[in-house]
């Protein structure tokens, strides 16, 4: 069997688990106010793949009561360190313009997306050209939903940041009655880590539902491992776990060490132990992200637990709670 490549996003074909969290988004969906999620998560925790997942006909049946909405996929990070709110909506537009010619939508949709494609080529493109948009995809309960893929960054560039009008942008959208745009965002942070309160006292982030992306629980290896080891024995997800701690990156990584007859290999050791293997890169791409304040609490949770103060424990919680934890600490009771 040929098992997925751990570094790049999965086909959803091979989408496994996850259910609590997509039972969550779909729920904020089938929603009377529609509303938009912010799906948390450190790196390599699958963000990619769960949006591509939702994106595709696979997600059709967990969706079917959203309202008939419309989902399109948009990789924030690609627009690159340059972007500003008109690539952002330029980039949303194009997307949504495949969407109805693959959904053969009515005609009024498709006329809409091509006069919004047609001004936000031409730089002429505002609120109330966003507001007209969305307003008819509303009247015709086909809402959209914008699947925005680390939209951390690009929001906390000055290009988004007040008194540029993304955040009313958005705000206002959310706020329109009835919804004809939601969002679910993927990010490494909690958006209000990341922009902080240079967004004003009421920045778009408060009416998206904050969904953490931790580790994955007994159930969700269980189905991996049923899914890609054949014959795998009946300790196989203690054994995953330990190794792994439940980590999506790690798990699939230790997924393809195994042997048969449904042992894990003695390599394992090696490859965690490895400086440039997936322990280590995992290690180094979480402590990049995190805050000098975290770090500290990070060292000494790893270097002297017993140190450690409560304002630190509380620190190290939250950062297991969106896998942000270093592969030594995710199963360290701190």
């Amino acid at each position: 069997m040929t098992l997925p490549d751990p570094d790049s996003p999965l086909d959803p074909a091979r989408f496994v688990g996850r259910r609590e969290v997509l039972e969550t988004l779909s729920q904020r969906l089938r929603q009377r106010e529609f509303s938009s999620s912010q799906v948390v998560g450190g790196p390599r925790t699958g963000k990619t793949s769960l949006l591509r997942y939702l994106e595709s006909d696979r997600a059709d049946a967990l969706l079917a009561e959203a309202k008939g909405s419309l989902r399109v996929y948009v990789d924030a990070r690609a627009l690159g360190t340059q972007a500003t709110p008109l690539m952002f909506w330029r980039k949303v537009c194009r997307e949504l313009e495949a969407s109805v010619v693959r959904a053969n939508v009515a005609a009024s949709l498709r006329r809409s997306v091509e006069l919004a494609r047609t001004r936000v080529e031409t730089g002429h493109f505002d609120n109330f050209d966003l507001e007209d948009l969305f307003d008819v995809f509303s009247r015709e309960h086909r809402p959209v939903v914008v699947l925005a893929d680390e939209i951390d960054s690009v929001v906390s560039s000055a290009s988004f940041l007040p008194p540029a009008e993304f955040f009313n942008q958005i705000r206002s959208l959310n706020q329109r009655v009835p919804r004809g745009l939601a969002f679910i965002v993927t990010s490494l942070r909690p958006l209000g880590d990341i922009v902080g309160t240079s967004a004003g006292p009421s920045p778009f982030y408060n009416h998206f539902g904050n969904v953490p992306l931790g580790t994955l629980g007994r159930e969700d290896i269980g189905e991996l491992i049923r899914q890609r080891v054949a014959g795998a024995p009946s300790n196989a997800v203690d054994d995953v776990l330990a190794y792994s701690a439940g980590h999506p990156y790690l798990v699939s990584h230790v997924l393809r060490h195994w042997q048969p007859p449904g042992t894990l290999a003695e390599s394992l050791d090696a490859l965690v132990a490895d400086a440039e293997g997936p322990f280590v890169r995992l290690n180094q791409e979480i402590l990049t992200v995190l805050s000098p304040h975290e770090r500290q609490a990070v060292t000494t949770a790893l270097d002297a637990p017993q140190m450690l103060l409560a304002g630190q424990r509380a620190t190290l919680a939250r950062l297991r709670k969106y896998s942000l934890l270093p592969p030594a600490l995710m199963e360290v009771a701190v």
